[in-house]
C-alpha cells in the first residue's frame, strides 16, 4: 500500500508543480503591485502553494489507494479533479504571465469552487483525503478574496 500511495502522490505533486515551471512567479513584478498592508510576501505565497500542492497530492493518493484505483472513483470525481487542476493552472497563468488581476480573480474563484466540489465528492471515498483538501479550500478562498482586493487597488 505504501508504494502505490507514494507513486500516486509523486505523480500528482509533479503535475501540480507544472504551473511553477510553466508560469513562474514574478516576485519583482508582484512586489511592485499595490497591496493591502497585511498582504503576505511573495515567498510566503510560493511556500503556501507548495504546501497546498502537497496536501492535494496526498489527498489524490489516498483516494487512489483507498478505492483500489481511479477506475473506482466515478467519472464525476475525475471530471472535477481535472477541472480543479485546470483552474489552478489557469490562475498561475493569469496572474504571473498575463498579469491580469481580473482573470486571476476568476481563476482563483473557479479553483475554490472546484476544490469545494472535490471535497464533497471525496468525503464518501476517503474521509482522510477530504480533510487534506480543507487547507486547499481555505487557501483558495483567501486567495480569491485577496485577488479581489488587489484588483480593486490596482484598477485604472
Amino acid at each position: 500500500m505504501f508504494y502505490p500511495f507514494m507513486l500516486a502522490a509523486a505523480i500528482t505533486y509533479t503535475l501540480l508543480l507544472l504551473s511553477a515551471a510553466l508560469f513562474p512567479a514574478d516576485i519583482r513584478w508582484y512586489s511592485s503591485v499595490k497591496k493591502p498592508a497585511w498582504a503576505p510576501s511573495g515567498q510566503l505565497i510560493v511556500s503556501a502553494r507548495g504546501f497546498m500542492h502537497a496536501c492535494m497530492a496526498a489527498s489524490v493518493a489516498l483516494v487512489y489507494v483507498k478505492t483500489g484505483g481511479f477506475q473506482n472513483v466515478g467519472i464525476a470525481w475525475i471530471f472535477v479533479m481535472i477541472l480543479h487542476y485546470l483552474w489552478s493552472q489557469a490562475y498561475g497563468f493569469f496572474l504571473f504571465t498575463a498579469k491580469s488581476f481580473g482573470l486571476a480573480l476568476a481563476g482563483s474563484m473557479f479553483a475554490s469552487l472546484t476544490c469545494w466540489w472535490l471535497l464533497v465528492l471525496t468525503a464518501p471515498l476517503a474521509k482522510e483525503a477530504a480533510w487534506l483538501l480543507l487547507p486547499c479550500l481555505v487557501w483558495s478562498c483567501l486567495t480569491t478574496f485577496y485577488m479581489w482586493i488587489i484588483r480593486m487597488m490596482n484598477a485604472q
